[in-house]
């Protein structure tokens, strides 16, 4: 697949300046090390269904609501997930979008690289480019297997 994808400078400072104002409009979004993450009840999609209905019934009968309990803040998070989703999933099928043209553009280049190595193969020496084309070679240099009587690992060898 060849695809022929180019931003104009114009292009590239609209989008620079679109991401900023993301960053600057989502600057209250916290970021959690893989620890916090782990420990945090997660609210799947039962658990959302159960804490939905929970807090709907709370709502309504505020009166069994413990003083202690923060309601409206649960009820204003709930709200925030549901304002969150659909931008989420925007911003996540976009940043899908750009790895996957990343990906085809790569593919791109290595073709094409590659196309030109094997034609310094077949016509470098005429060109003097026969020590380059050793030089980007070292990138198809097999290694060598691993040796299977190798007994170098093996503890207690005799």
């Amino acid at each position: 697949m060849s695809i022929s994808t180019r931003f104009t400078e114009e292009d590239l400072a609209a989008i620079d300046a679109a991401l900023a104002q993301l960053e600057q409009r989502f600057v209250k979004l916290i970021a959690l090390d893989s620890k916090q993450r782990r420990r945090l009840y997660k609210m799947g999609n039962k658990t959302e269904k159960f804490c939905r209905e929970a807090l709907t019934v709370l709502d309504k009968n505020r009166q069994l609501a413990s003083p202690a309990m923060d309601l409206n803040g649960a009820l204003a998070a709930l709200r925030t997930i549901d304002e969150l989703r659909p931008r989420t999933r925007q911003i996540l099928r976009l940043a899908e979008r750009m790895r996957d043209t990343e990906v085809a553009l790569g593919a791109d280049v290595a073709s094409t690289a590659r196309q030109g190595y094997n034609a310094m193969g077949e016509f470098g020496d005429r060109q003097g480019l026969t020590a380059l084309r050793q030089a980007l070679g070292v990138r198809f240099k097999k290694r060598p297997a691993k040796a299977a009587n190798d007994d170098s690992n093996e503890q207690g060898a005799a």
